[in-house]
């Protein structure tokens, strides 16, 4: 009989502590933790992004689907402006293949879904017998990003005193977490 209830007492405590079945995704967000991000296990998606973790493809189609993609993403910053209803987050993209890119994605802290996303920044490896583009970013406050682009001709890249031809664009965040042009300024 001993024997018996020993198993049937362990199956019960591991599916009463979820031990046991699919993992759930913690609807807690990382401003209602008290404890720095680093000191925890990753328990939900901004943990995920703040950890540096590689995101699922349900993270993706579930927060960010405008990104779902064969790639693998992960997250490198998050930021949390109290006074805005958005967070913004930095994902790195691996392609497997010759770059990483990295996107500026806001996410409605509500809903936990992207309402904007933008590419900010690539490292390629470069092809000396075409052309090539550079992103840069700087996020200059919670509300205000700067992109530069550079391009490059192949001559530009044998020649390393040769200009390059750059435009730099600035974008406002609006309330509604939505991406908004001020001004392109071509050099």
């Amino acid at each position: 009989m001993k024997l018996l209830l020993f198993p049937a007492v362990i199956v019960t405590l591991c599916c009463s502590c979820g031990y046991l079945g699919p993992a759930q995704e913690n609807p807690l967000t990382r401003d209602s933790l008290s404890v720095p991000a680093s000191d925890i296990a990753p328990r939900n998606f901004f943990d995920s992004l703040e950890a540096g973790m590689e995101l699922t493809p349900t993270q993706m189609q579930r927060h960010i689907p405008n990104l779902a993609s064969e790639s693998s993403f992960a997250g490198s910053t998050v930021r949390f402006p109290s006074d805005k209803p958005y967070a913004i987050a930095i994902l790195t993209e691996d392609d497997q293949e010759v770059c990483l890119n990295q996107y500026l994605v806001l996410i409605d802290k509500a809903t936990l879904v992207a309402t904007d996303s933008r590419l900010v920044r690539n490292e390629c490896d470069i092809d000396y017998g075409r052309n090539a583009n550079e992103l840069s970013y700087e996020l200059a406050n919670d509300s205000v990003l700067v992109i530069t682009e550079t391009a490059y001709t192949a001559a530009d890249l044998d020649d390393d005193m040769a200009p390059a031809d750059s435009t730099i664009t600035t974008w406002a965040f609006s309330p509604e977490g939505k991406m908004i042009k001020q001004k392109e300024i071509k050099r």
